[in-house]
């Protein structure tokens, strides 16, 4: 449409609501003749320039003041207007009172713990039943007695100088989205000054916007708000459609992924399968990225100064990389990239501290990281993070060009040549047959085996330590990048619990221990130093992996992982290894607490046996709740035997703790797992079944046939 017929619309419906003529004859009208009059105006939107708010929706004109003070004082010429009657809506109905009505605030506070408590709870009684339905009708007629709290509020106005505008709600409900999409369009235009600088242009600018984006900021994202939303809260309150009907409820669900606190979302999100392929996730904000980044971050630091000091050991590399990774320093690296001008956040009191600041930019620096992965590769992270890093050119050029490893720059070219000749490498490459891959180096693979207590010699150049400190951030990234991709609906917190489940002592040393790794150790000894011990097992496999990086940089220790590693979320998953008996009996011990206790018990480990040698001690360790003992367990450290102590507890206290039974249980019964391993046990069931029988029928025309040769 033509802006001038748009402009001739509004000039002519800019006109007074009751206009002085309309005034003398409004206490004149009919019944029918005012409802004709008053209904194109229901529902419009009126102004009154100048003050707060300047525009509201006009819901009814009444007159009946006017009549009234007419029939009362008839001898006086009527100049009183009719009244605007505006429906409005409070943003919480009832919520806001909980700080100033204490009674209210206390029952509110006992209905919710209460009906927390009987939730997990397995099977509820009539008792708790009726105690939970008292409850919550003593909190609704204290609300509905306070008069304080209406679900609406009716405004009455005068409409002396109020003006028609000739817009209704459904218009303001589309125009409060063009500084939405105007906040959109100059975000997006701004962040190519972002790509100028960190000289990197996106093909998927998505990810850039995640990364920039604050947990705050994707909330008012998924409201269509913009970034500070409180003007356009108002406009909506006062002037959208007083009923409005939403047909989907895809906003719903998006805000449903916000979520990410409580028990029950807890073991939701934990329960669900992994995809087949990579998908891309809805949560809109950096907490996933920063997850990945930071692991990025880690790895490349370690790369480089794994190569950059080779006369440095593991303690001295870890001191270096920890300064350049600590958050202080990130910040100041986003500060440098100007983060601190496209980051979108909540305009509220929770990043006003510059500690807080510093720390979102810290993350959104180590988002951006892994956006730059995700859109292109490592290695142009690798010349952005140099870039950055530093401004000189000879400090530049020492980052990037980085020498070989020692055992590499001795024969460039490989050394399986040596392998005839050395008894160490002829025992190593046998594991190279077992596992299907040959080093270009073996004797890298020889130093992964070879540990602190063997002798230096110079196949191995030294002992393991080094390559087990890049190998446990290799195997960091590896793990964190498979679950960022095949973990959609998890947030940061869910996949930081399951890569600890995949990169703990306990999976590496299981790896270790079925690709039989114990032949091949060497050690001072005749008994390998690492047997028995899950942290020197997993310090070997650790110290493998990054034997396979250094060899053949990142796709063998993939396919690695692929192979032996990421099979294992499968029971991780269905048996909820990821959360640690220590938590899990704790979370049970808060589910029996008591409504009216301030203070819920806590599970109290004592140690209560101490023997053996300085060298090789075992501790005794039992857990009591509410002064009972309800198990306890024997280790080689007190920790181990508070471990062993919780899932003593665990299990043999069952019918204590029905939250097992309610959550865990149904989580996995529900899982996709289960089901799959039900119909694999299922088929296998009914294969050995007809093996049987074929065996049976078989073994009864062995007999038949003995029995007809001996009557013969």
């Amino acid at each position: 449409m033509s802006p001038c017929e748009i402009l001739k619309y509004f000039l002519s419906n800019n006109i007074p609501v009751i206009n002085e003529s309309t005034l003398s004859k409004c206490h004149l009208m009919s019944e029918r003749e005012w409802l004709n009059f008053i209904e194109p105006l229901q529902g419009s939107i009126v102004t009154h320039p100048g003050k707060r708010p300047a525009s509201i929706r006009l819901d009814q004109l009444d007159r009946d003041q006017i009549n009234s003070n007419l029939k009362k004082n008839s001898h006086i010429q009527n100049t009183q207007y009719p009244l605007i009657i505006h429906f409005s809506m409070f943003r919480n109905t009832w919520l806001p009172l909980i700080k100033n009505n204490m009674k209210l605030k206390k029952l509110y506070h006992k209905y919710f713990k209460l009906r927390h408590l009987l939730n997990n709870k397995s099977k509820l009684t009539l008792e708790d039943k009726t105690n939970l339905r008292i409850l919550g009708d003593e909190l609704q007629e204290l609300i509905r007695k306070s008069t304080d709290v209406q679900k609406e509020i009716m405004v009455e106005l005068s409409a002396e100088n109020f003006r028609r505008t000739g817009i209704r709600t459904d218009l303001i409900q589309f125009s409060v989205l063009i500084p939405t999409f105007i906040e959109h369009l100059r975000f997006h235009t701004s962040l190519k000054f972002l790509e100028n600088k960190i000289g990197y242009t996106f093909k998927n600018r998505l990810l850039l916007q995640h990364a920039m984006t604050h947990p705050s900021g994707a909330f008012l994202l998924h409201q269509n708000l913009g970034s500070n939303p409180d003007h356009i809260r108002n406009c909506l309150f006062n002037c959208k459609a007083r009923n409005p009907n939403y047909g989907t409820l895809t906003s719903h669900k998006r805000k449903s992924l916000l979520r990410k606190k409580g028990i029950h979302m807890l073991f939701s999100i934990m329960s669900q399968k992994e995809t087949n392929s990579e998908e891309s996730s809805q949560i809109a904000n950096y907490e996933r990225l920063e997850f990945l980044g930071d692991k990025i971050l880690e790895l490349l630091t370690s790369h480089h100064l794994f190569f950059m000091f080779p006369q440095f050991d593991e303690g001295k590399l870890s001191e270096y990389r920890n300064v350049i990774v600590q958050n202080q320093y990130l910040a100041v690296l986003a500060r440098k990239l100007d983060l601190h001008y496209f980051i979108i956040f909540y305009h509220g009191v929770d990043l006003c501290s510059n500690s807080a600041l510093n720390h979102a930019l810290a993350n959104s620096f180590e988002a951006l990281l892994a956006a730059i992965y995700l859109d292109s590769n490592l290695e142009t992270v690798s010349k952005m993070l140099g870039k950055i890093l530093w401004d000189e050119e000879d400090l530049y050029e020492t980052w990037v060009n980085i020498r070989p490893h020692p055992i590499q720059a001795q024969l460039p070219a490989g050394d399986r040549h040596l392998i005839p000749n050395t008894k160490i490498l002829q025992h190593v490459s046998q594991f190279e047959n077992l596992i299907g891959y040959e080093f270009n180096h073996i004797r890298l693979l020889a130093q992964a085996f070879c540990t602190r207590s063997a002798s230096f010699n110079l196949i191995t150049l030294g002992d393991n330590q080094r390559l087990e400190f890049l190998g446990d951030t290799v195997l960091n990234f590896v793990v964190s990048d498979y679950l960022y991709r095949h973990f959609p609906n998890h947030h940061e917190g869910h996949l930081s619990l399951l890569r600890s489940s995949l990169v703990c002592n306990s999976t590496q040393a299981l790896l270790y221990d079925e690709l039989g790794m114990a032949d091949y150790v060497l050690a001072s000894t005749i008994k390998p130093e690492n047997s028995g011990n899950l942290k020197r097992k997993a310090d070997v496999f650790e110290a493998f992996i990054g034997a396979l990086y250094v060899d053949q940089n990142l796709e063998p220790v993939k396919i690695c992982c692929n192979v032996c590693m990421f099979n294992k979320l499968k029971d991780i998953i269905l048996y909820q290894f990821w959360h640690d008996p220590k938590s899990r009996l704790q979370q049970c011990c808060l589910s029996l607490r008591d409504v009216d206790d301030s203070k819920p018990s806590l599970p109290v480990y004592k140690l209560i046996e101490e023997k053996g040698p300085p060298n090789h001690k075992q501790y005794r360790v039992a857990v009591y709740f509410n002064r009972k003992r309800i198990g306890e367990g024997i280790g080689k450290s007190i920790h181990d035997a508070e471990i062993e102590a919780a899932k003593h507890a665990l299990k043999t206290n069952k019918d204590m703790f029905p939250i097992l039974n309610k959550y865990i249980a149904s989580e996995i019964k529900n899982s996709e797992y289960i089901k799959d391993f039900d119909q694999a046990t299922t088929t296998t069931t009914s294969e050995t079944s007809k093996k049987k029988r074929k065996k049976k029928n078989k073994k009864t025309k062995i007999e038949n046939a003995n029995i007809t040769k001996q009557n013969i």
